[in-house]
């Protein structure tokens, strides 16, 4: 006790002597002795409660701080997810057909670069969120940080989705892409075709000697440069190297850096879609051609020589063989207006229905690949028969194409497994 709570309880208790207490008063000593000491407890109270106001001040400071640095951060996030969403109109507003593949690859990259950023920006900013949220242990703090972290992680949970529709619409942008350059080099790998058989034509070289134009070291591959080369020797096609590499490449399907004589042979093939149904005749000659068939629309013809003119009716015509059947004879390409019979295409079918492809001809030979139903695959060969006789088809899948095997045949038949697909 102080000297001053000691002269209070003294003054309480005494008779009126100076530093003496009577006996009758003794009793009192007890209840200021008491009363100072409730005071001093309620001082004391006050004093630890002070200071806990104190420190939970300075805690709530630290973390509203915390947060507001994380409000800025989302802000931030949300403004490079707006930046990212804005990139995506001028990549689906893109003329596919003119732009570069490094050039579309660039602005490609750029964007899934932005986005994978994006969502690791978002994974960072839920850590610290949760982060904070778990170092508030304080009863008195716990709610309000809880509320604030959760109108934050709201705000971060909301654009999450966004990002995985940027992601999906980018991936879209990027199918037509490939779409569109798969039909720009599907064009060109006809010309290319037509034109090495042009040249082949004007030097009289037999299919042969052709392929053996191509492969300069006689070691039964091409490589991209004799192809580059090759290309540009054909007077009556213009291309550039980059175009001639990037047809090469579309055709090594192995990645090998070389093109097969397989694959430079399928290559130099011709084939027709029949547009209108037609006539398969024997002869050039309309007036003198005797029918074979009727070819129905969406069959494939492959070109056994070049088209020539019936000089009788003016009329295009080319010798042919039906994929379906293997019949032959002369188709017309187009009448003497609009009408358009035959239309030139890629050996490309689909399958209609799931279907084993085996390593061989025979149809119990070894799996090569399970195909599912609308598999899209090139036609190499369709000459191929079992020992029954049945119509094997060689063919090489589109999805991987280092895969090639056998599917059951005809082509193109109504009833068979593949159908004729426009590209």
């Amino acid at each position: 006790l102080s000297s001053a709570q000691i002269d209070r309880i003294l003054a309480a208790a005494s008779s009126g002597t100076a530093g003496k207490v009577d006996k009758e008063h003794f009793a009192e000593i007890k209840l200021v002795l008491g009363v100072i000491r409730e005071e001093a407890a309620a001082a004391e109270r006050i004093r630890i409660a002070e200071e806990k106001r104190k420190v939970l001040e300075e805690k709530k400071a630290g973390y509203v701080a915390q947060i507001s640095k994380l409000a800025e951060s989302i802000t931030a996030f949300e403004a490079s997810v707006a930046k990212v969403i804005e990139s995506i109109p001028p990549l689906q507003q893109t003329d596919f057909a003119s732009v570069t593949p490094s050039d579309f690859k660039g602005k490609v990259s750029a964007v899934e670069e932005n986005i994978e950023g994006s969502k690791k920006e978002s994974e960072t900013l839920r850590a610290s969120l949760k982060d904070i949220t778990v170092s508030a242990t304080e009863p008195e703090l716990t709610p309000f940080v809880q509320l604030e972290c959760r109108k934050l992680e709201l705000k971060v949970e909301m654009l999450i989705p966004r990002l995985g529709q940027i992601q999906m619409v980018l991936e879209n942008v990027k199918m037509n892409y490939a779409r569109v350059q798969r039909r720009e080099l599907d064009i060109l790998r006809s010309k290319v075709a037509r034109a090495l058989k042009a040249r082949a034509a004007a030097e009289k070289w037999s299919k042969e000697e052709l392929l053996k134009s191509l492969d300069k070291d006689e070691d039964g591959s091409v490589s991209a440069s004799d192809f580059t080369a090759a290309c540009q020797a054909c007077t009556d096609l213009e291309i550039t190297t980059e175009s001639a590499e990037q047809l090469f490449k579309h055709l090594d399907y192995d990645s090998e850096g070389k093109l097969s004589a397989e694959t430079l042979e399928t290559l130099t093939k011709t084939y027709y879609r029949v547009a209108a149904e037609s006539i398969l005749t024997a002869e050039l000659s309309v007036a003198e051609a005797g029918g074979i068939r009727r070819l129905e629309i969406s069959e494939l013809l492959e070109e056994l020589e070049p088209p020539a003119t019936d000089e009788a009716s003016g009329l295009k015509r080319v010798k042919a063989i039906a994929l379906r059947d293997g019949s032959t004879g002369w188709v017309t390409i187009a009448g003497n207006e609009t009408a358009i019979f035959l239309e030139e295409t890629l050996p490309f079918v689909t399958l209609v229905a799931p279907w084993q492809l085996t390593k061989e001809v025979g149809a119990m030979s070894e799996l090569a690949k399970d195909l599912p139903a609308g598999e899209v695959v090139e036609i190499l060969d369709y000459t191929a028969k079992e020992e029954n006789g049945q119509s094997r088809i060689r063919v090489r899948t589109t999805t991987t194409p280092s895969v090639i095997g056998y599917l059951p045949g005809p082509v193109c038949d109504p009833a068979s497994l593949l159908r004729y697909m426009m590209r």
